[in-house]
């Protein structure tokens, strides 16, 4: 792990947390989101690999 954030894009006064992981040369973004802060439930993200501006984007956060 090489960082975390945390937010709460959908306004819903839950906060979201996102964790910056990085492995070798390739780094990846996880998300969880509080559920009325009683629990936390993954956070579907797409690859980043789908959009090249993304991608290139979190890999210079990671320094990749």
């Amino acid at each position: 792990m090489i960082g975390a954030d945390i937010g709460d894009i959908n306004v819903d006064g839950s906060p979201e947390i996102y964790v910056y992981i990085k492995a070798k040369d390739k780094g990846s973004l996880i998300a969880y989101s509080a559920n009325k802060k009683k629990s936390l439930s993954d956070i579907y993200l797409p690859p980043i690999t789908d959009d090249p501006s993304l991608q290139k984007a979190i890999e210079g956060m990671m320094n990749l």
